[in-house]
Protein backbone atom coordinates (compact mmCIF):
# COMPACT_ATOMS: atom_id res chain seq x y z
CA UNK A 1 0.00 0.00 0.00
CA UNK A 2 1.46 3.20 -1.26
CA UNK A 3 2.37 5.90 1.46
CA UNK A 4 -0.54 8.04 0.00
CA UNK A 5 -3.28 5.31 -0.32
CA UNK A 6 -1.87 5.11 3.65
CA UNK A 7 -2.46 8.67 4.27
CA UNK A 8 -5.66 9.32 2.82
CA UNK A 9 -7.35 6.42 4.51
CA UNK A 10 -5.81 7.84 8.06
CA UNK A 11 -7.75 11.12 6.69
CA UNK A 12 -10.91 9.25 6.17
CA UNK A 13 -10.35 7.69 9.72
CA UNK A 14 -10.35 10.81 11.13
CA UNK A 15 -12.70 12.30 9.82
CA UNK A 16 -15.59 9.94 10.59
CA UNK A 17 -14.36 9.99 13.92
CA UNK A 18 -14.72 13.82 14.23
CA UNK A 19 -18.31 13.66 12.64
CA UNK A 20 -19.56 10.78 14.99
CA UNK A 21 -18.46 13.10 17.75
CA UNK A 22 -20.08 16.14 16.78
CA UNK A 23 -23.18 13.90 16.02
CA UNK A 24 -23.16 13.14 19.99
CA UNK A 25 -22.41 16.60 20.88
CA UNK A 26 -25.07 18.33 18.99
CA UNK A 27 -27.79 15.16 19.75
CA UNK A 28 -26.66 16.28 23.50
CA UNK A 29 -27.69 20.08 22.89
CA UNK A 30 -31.25 20.14 22.76
CA UNK A 31 -32.13 19.14 26.29
CA UNK A 32 -29.28 21.25 27.42
CA UNK A 33 -31.64 24.32 25.62
CA UNK A 34 -34.14 22.78 27.42
CA UNK A 35 -32.59 22.90 30.92
CA UNK A 36 -30.92 26.55 29.74
CA UNK A 37 -34.19 27.96 28.85
CA UNK A 38 -36.05 27.32 32.68
CA UNK A 39 -33.91 30.46 33.84
CA UNK A 40 -32.94 32.30 30.32
CA UNK A 41 -34.91 33.90 27.74
CA UNK A 42 -34.22 32.72 23.91
CA UNK A 43 -31.62 35.54 23.01
CA UNK A 44 -30.10 36.14 26.24
CA UNK A 45 -29.08 32.11 26.48
CA UNK A 46 -27.83 32.08 22.60
CA UNK A 47 -24.96 35.23 23.83
CA UNK A 48 -24.06 33.14 26.84
CA UNK A 49 -23.72 29.96 24.94
CA UNK A 50 -21.29 32.01 22.51
CA UNK A 51 -19.81 33.95 25.07
CA UNK A 52 -18.30 30.86 26.49
CA UNK A 53 -17.91 28.92 23.35
CA UNK A 54 -14.86 31.75 22.65
CA UNK A 55 -12.97 30.19 25.57
CA UNK A 56 -12.39 27.49 23.71
CA UNK A 57 -12.52 29.20 20.00
CA UNK A 58 -10.72 32.18 20.59
CA UNK A 59 -7.25 30.32 22.28
CA UNK A 60 -7.43 27.60 19.41
CA UNK A 61 -7.09 30.51 16.77
CA UNK A 62 -4.70 32.18 18.37
CA UNK A 63 -2.47 29.08 18.94
CA UNK A 64 -3.49 28.45 14.99
CA UNK A 65 -2.60 31.83 14.01
CA UNK A 66 -5.54 31.64 11.72
CA UNK A 67 -5.58 34.22 9.12
CA UNK A 68 -8.00 37.34 8.61
CA UNK A 69 -10.05 36.84 5.62
CA UNK A 70 -9.64 39.17 3.00
CA UNK A 71 -12.20 42.52 2.85
CA UNK A 72 -14.83 41.14 0.99
CA UNK A 73 -14.85 37.37 1.99
CA UNK A 74 -14.68 38.80 6.08
CA UNK A 75 -18.08 40.59 5.10
CA UNK A 76 -19.50 37.34 3.78
CA UNK A 77 -18.10 35.27 6.89
CA UNK A 78 -20.15 38.05 8.84
CA UNK A 79 -23.11 37.74 6.74
CA UNK A 80 -22.95 33.89 7.48
CA UNK A 81 -22.14 34.31 11.01
CA UNK A 82 -25.75 36.71 11.19
CA UNK A 83 -27.83 33.79 9.72
CA UNK A 84 -25.88 30.71 11.21
CA UNK A 85 -24.90 31.92 14.73
CA UNK A 86 -26.97 34.79 15.99
CA UNK A 87 -30.09 34.21 14.04
CA UNK A 88 -30.18 30.18 13.91
CA UNK A 89 -29.56 29.90 17.74
CA UNK A 90 -32.00 32.79 19.13
CA UNK A 91 -35.14 30.95 16.56
CA UNK A 92 -33.82 27.39 17.58
CA UNK A 93 -33.92 28.63 21.44
CA UNK A 94 -37.58 30.39 20.35
CA UNK A 95 -38.77 27.39 19.06
CA UNK A 96 -37.76 24.82 21.94
CA UNK A 97 -39.73 26.78 24.59
CA UNK A 98 -42.82 24.87 23.11
CA UNK A 99 -41.44 21.97 21.20
CA UNK A 100 -40.11 18.95 22.62
CA UNK A 101 -36.29 18.58 21.72
CA UNK A 102 -36.45 15.18 20.14
CA UNK A 103 -38.77 17.33 17.84
CA UNK A 104 -36.64 19.66 17.17
CA UNK A 105 -33.85 17.71 15.98
CA UNK A 106 -36.17 15.84 13.68
CA UNK A 107 -36.80 19.29 12.01
CA UNK A 108 -33.10 20.16 12.53
CA UNK A 109 -32.06 16.57 10.86
CA UNK A 110 -33.68 18.96 7.89
CA UNK A 111 -30.67 20.86 7.40
CA UNK A 112 -28.89 18.45 5.07
CA UNK A 113 -31.68 19.42 2.69
CA UNK A 114 -31.61 22.74 2.59
CA UNK A 115 -27.98 22.46 2.03
CA UNK A 116 -28.17 20.00 -0.56
CA UNK A 117 -30.80 22.75 -2.41
CA UNK A 118 -28.74 25.68 -1.62
CA UNK A 119 -25.65 24.23 -3.16
CA UNK A 120 -27.79 22.91 -6.27
CA UNK A 121 -28.73 26.96 -6.59
CA UNK A 122 -25.52 27.94 -6.27
CA UNK A 123 -24.98 25.88 -9.28
CA UNK A 124 -22.32 23.31 -7.10
CA UNK A 125 -24.31 20.68 -8.24
CA UNK A 126 -25.50 19.86 -11.63
CA UNK A 127 -29.19 19.45 -10.31
CA UNK A 128 -31.76 17.15 -8.33
CA UNK A 129 -32.14 13.74 -9.38
CA UNK A 130 -36.16 12.34 -9.59
CA UNK A 131 -35.33 10.35 -6.77
CA UNK A 132 -34.02 13.71 -4.89
CA UNK A 133 -36.96 15.55 -5.61
CA UNK A 134 -39.32 12.85 -4.26
CA UNK A 135 -37.00 12.67 -1.28
CA UNK A 136 -37.57 16.27 -1.05
CA UNK A 137 -41.49 15.90 -1.13
CA UNK A 138 -41.33 13.07 1.31
CA UNK A 139 -39.28 15.15 3.85
CA UNK A 140 -41.77 18.34 3.42
CA UNK A 141 -44.42 16.16 4.08
CA UNK A 142 -42.90 15.20 7.29
CA UNK A 143 -41.93 18.33 8.52
CA UNK A 144 -45.98 19.67 7.96
CA UNK A 145 -46.83 16.67 9.86
CA UNK A 146 -44.60 17.69 12.82
CA UNK A 147 -45.69 21.16 12.71
CA UNK A 148 -49.67 20.25 12.79
CA UNK A 149 -48.79 17.38 14.99
CA UNK A 150 -47.39 19.68 17.90
CA UNK A 151 -51.00 21.43 18.60
CA UNK A 152 -54.39 20.33 19.94
CA UNK A 153 -56.49 21.50 17.16
CA UNK A 154 -55.28 22.10 13.48
CA UNK A 155 -53.30 24.61 13.20
CA UNK A 156 -49.52 25.58 12.89
CA UNK A 157 -46.80 25.45 15.89
CA UNK A 158 -45.27 28.56 15.49
CA UNK A 159 -42.42 26.67 17.24
CA UNK A 160 -41.91 23.90 15.21
CA UNK A 161 -41.86 26.63 12.14
CA UNK A 162 -39.28 28.84 14.27
CA UNK A 163 -36.77 25.77 13.91
CA UNK A 164 -37.80 24.82 10.28
CA UNK A 165 -36.75 28.27 9.62
CA UNK A 166 -33.52 27.72 11.63
CA UNK A 167 -32.11 24.94 9.30
CA UNK A 168 -32.93 26.38 6.50
CA UNK A 169 -30.56 29.66 8.04
CA UNK A 170 -28.55 26.88 8.43
CA UNK A 171 -28.78 25.19 5.02
CA UNK A 172 -27.28 28.78 3.96
CA UNK A 173 -24.62 28.77 6.76
CA UNK A 174 -23.18 25.48 5.26
CA UNK A 175 -23.31 25.60 1.15
CA UNK A 176 -22.20 28.63 1.33
CA UNK A 177 -19.69 28.34 3.72
CA UNK A 178 -18.32 25.41 2.08
CA UNK A 179 -15.95 27.45 -0.57
CA UNK A 180 -14.91 30.00 2.19
CA UNK A 181 -13.91 26.85 4.29
CA UNK A 182 -11.69 25.52 1.30
CA UNK A 183 -10.07 29.01 1.49
CA UNK A 184 -8.76 29.85 4.65
CA UNK A 185 -9.65 26.38 6.17
CA UNK A 186 -12.29 24.84 9.08
CA UNK A 187 -10.60 26.73 12.16
CA UNK A 188 -10.26 30.19 10.64
CA UNK A 189 -13.73 30.17 8.91
CA UNK A 190 -15.44 29.14 13.06
CA UNK A 191 -13.71 31.39 14.23
CA UNK A 192 -14.72 34.44 12.36
CA UNK A 193 -18.15 33.30 11.72
CA UNK A 194 -18.41 32.67 15.32
CA UNK A 195 -16.88 35.90 16.52
CA UNK A 196 -18.72 38.05 13.95
CA UNK A 197 -22.10 35.88 14.34
CA UNK A 198 -22.03 36.38 18.40
CA UNK A 199 -21.61 40.94 17.86
CA UNK A 200 -25.64 40.94 17.06
CA UNK A 201 -26.17 39.01 20.13
CA UNK A 202 -24.75 41.47 22.26
CA UNK A 203 -28.11 43.22 21.79
CA UNK A 204 -29.44 41.13 24.38
CA UNK A 205 -26.76 41.85 26.74
CA UNK A 206 -29.22 43.94 29.55
CA UNK A 207 -31.69 40.93 29.43
CA UNK A 208 -29.07 38.53 30.37
CA UNK A 209 -26.86 40.74 33.01
CA UNK A 210 -31.28 40.64 34.63
CA UNK A 211 -31.43 37.29 34.60
CA UNK A 212 -28.11 35.77 34.87
CA UNK A 213 -27.83 36.57 38.94
CA UNK A 214 -31.43 34.79 39.53
CA UNK A 215 -30.77 31.47 37.24
CA UNK A 216 -30.64 28.40 38.91
CA UNK A 217 -27.76 26.33 39.21
CA UNK A 218 -28.99 23.70 36.55
CA UNK A 219 -29.76 25.82 33.91
CA UNK A 220 -26.32 28.08 34.17
CA UNK A 221 -24.24 24.52 34.00
CA UNK A 222 -26.45 23.67 30.79
CA UNK A 223 -25.46 27.10 29.24
CA UNK A 224 -22.15 26.41 29.93
CA UNK A 225 -22.10 22.91 28.98
CA UNK A 226 -23.78 23.69 25.30
CA UNK A 227 -21.18 26.57 24.84
CA UNK A 228 -18.10 24.36 25.43
CA UNK A 229 -19.26 21.47 23.66
CA UNK A 230 -22.50 21.18 21.17
CA UNK A 231 -21.02 24.65 19.79
CA UNK A 232 -17.09 25.48 20.45
CA UNK A 233 -15.67 21.65 20.32
CA UNK A 234 -18.30 20.78 18.43
CA UNK A 235 -18.21 23.12 14.80
CA UNK A 236 -14.46 22.41 14.93
CA UNK A 237 -14.88 18.65 14.57
CA UNK A 238 -17.43 19.49 12.30
CA UNK A 239 -15.90 21.29 9.57
CA UNK A 240 -12.70 18.87 10.17
CA UNK A 241 -14.35 16.27 9.40
CA UNK A 242 -15.67 18.48 6.31
CA UNK A 243 -12.41 18.92 5.18
CA UNK A 244 -11.40 15.37 5.22
CA UNK A 245 -14.38 13.51 3.88
CA UNK A 246 -16.57 16.03 2.36
CA UNK A 247 -19.47 17.39 3.32
CA UNK A 248 -21.83 15.22 1.83
CA UNK A 249 -20.39 11.95 3.60
CA UNK A 250 -20.16 14.28 6.61
CA UNK A 251 -23.92 15.29 6.71
CA UNK A 252 -25.01 11.76 6.59
CA UNK A 253 -24.32 11.29 9.75
CA UNK A 254 -26.54 14.27 10.41
CA UNK A 255 -29.46 11.78 10.30
CA UNK A 256 -28.40 10.03 13.87
CA UNK A 257 -28.47 13.63 15.65
CA UNK A 258 -32.54 13.21 16.49
CA UNK A 259 -31.54 9.37 17.97
CA UNK A 260 -29.11 11.36 20.03
CA UNK A 261 -31.76 13.64 20.95
CA UNK A 262 -34.21 11.19 21.86
CA UNK A 263 -32.48 9.34 24.30
CA UNK A 264 -31.14 12.06 26.14
CA UNK A 265 -34.07 13.90 26.34
CA UNK A 266 -35.82 10.45 27.53
CA UNK A 267 -33.12 10.02 30.73
CA UNK A 268 -32.68 13.46 31.50
CA UNK A 269 -35.88 15.41 30.92
CA UNK A 270 -39.35 15.13 32.64
CA UNK A 271 -41.09 16.43 29.85
CA UNK A 272 -44.46 15.13 27.55
CA UNK A 273 -43.16 12.53 24.63
CA UNK A 274 -43.94 13.48 21.36
CA UNK A 275 -47.21 13.05 19.62
CA UNK A 276 -47.83 9.75 17.07
CA UNK A 277 -48.27 12.36 14.22
CA UNK A 278 -44.84 14.01 14.82
CA UNK A 279 -43.21 10.74 15.47
CA UNK A 280 -44.44 9.24 11.99
CA UNK A 281 -43.94 12.82 10.64
CA UNK A 282 -39.88 12.58 11.83
CA UNK A 283 -39.78 9.47 9.83
CA UNK A 284 -40.17 10.89 6.82
CA UNK A 285 -38.13 13.51 6.92
CA UNK A 286 -35.42 10.70 7.94
CA UNK A 287 -36.42 8.97 5.18
CA UNK A 288 -36.26 11.84 2.39
CA UNK A 289 -33.08 13.96 3.46
CA UNK A 290 -31.61 10.71 3.09
CA UNK A 291 -33.03 10.28 -0.61
CA UNK A 292 -31.66 13.53 -0.86
CA UNK A 293 -28.14 13.23 0.22
CA UNK A 294 -27.61 9.65 -0.16
CA UNK A 295 -29.79 7.94 -3.37
CA UNK A 296 -30.06 10.52 -5.00
CA UNK A 297 -26.35 11.20 -5.54
CA UNK A 298 -25.66 7.32 -6.09
CA UNK A 299 -27.91 7.61 -8.96
CA UNK A 300 -26.32 10.55 -10.46
CA UNK A 301 -23.41 9.00 -9.96
CA UNK A 302 -24.36 5.70 -12.07
CA UNK A 303 -25.78 7.96 -14.79
CA UNK A 304 -22.43 9.82 -15.04
CA UNK A 305 -20.72 6.51 -15.51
Amino acid sequence: MTPRIQGSKKRDRFGLVFAVLTILLWGSAFSGIVIGLESFSPGPLALLRFAVAALVLVPAALIAKVPIPRGPDLMRIGLLGLCGISAYHTLLNAGQQTVHPGVASLLIATTPFFTAFFSWLMRTREGFSGLQWAGSLLSFSGVLLVVLGGVDSFGLSLGSLMILGSAALAGVYFSVGKPLIDRYGALSFTSWSFALGTIPLFYFLPQLVHEFPVASSQSLMASIYIGIFPAGIAYLFWFFSIERIGPNRAVSFAYGIPVVAFIIAWATLSIESPTSVEMVGGLFVIMGVFLVNRVGNRAKKVKAS
